[in-house]
């Protein structure tokens, strides 16, 4: 069981939360799975690369001039990809649902100070209310309809 988020604007429980990657350059949010698709496709571009190198190096003469250069070139994208993943930040981002305020939390960082706001509170659990209502209504209604 996780524990629960204490909203740092309402003093609410009511969070929800998510592991974002943003790029420390731009601080634009690069999905999760987009984070992974481009480590996994660096890691493979370099490994067909030395592959080849090394079978060009294995070839011959000719093959030494060709594989070589290839090897370094190779590194160097590697090592260009990889720094380029180094710049996403790993943060987590939490969101209220009672007073719909959002805040990034980065690992080491202190919790943000929490004040206890008993109006927003009781107008945020009023609203999720109404929404579950409406969200029930449209469900009975729907059904009704699927019958007739």
């Amino acid at each position: 069981m996780k524990a629960a988020v204490q909203c740092p604007n309402c003093g609410g429980f009511r969070t929800r939360s998510r592991t974002v990657f943003r790029n420390a350059a731009s601080f634009k949010i690069i999905p999760n799975g987009q984070a992974r698709a481009r480590f996994f496709i660096g890691l493979g571009l370099a490994a067909v690369g030395a592959l080849l190198s090394f079978i060009l190096i294995a070839v011959g003469s000719w093959g030494v001039f060709l594989g070589i250069p290839l090897f370094f070139v190779t590194l160097g994208l590697t090592h260009v990809s990889f720094n380029r993943l180094n710049l996403q930040l790993d943060h987590t981002e939490f969101d209220c649902l009672l007073c719909e305020h959002t805040w990034l939390v980065r690992p080491g960082d202190p919790l943000p100070e929490i004040r206890v706001r008993p109006d927003l509170i009781q107008r945020g659990e009023r609203k999720l209310r109404d929404e579950e209502r409406r969200w029930q209504a449209r469900i009975w209604w729907d059904e009704l309809m699927r019958i007739r």
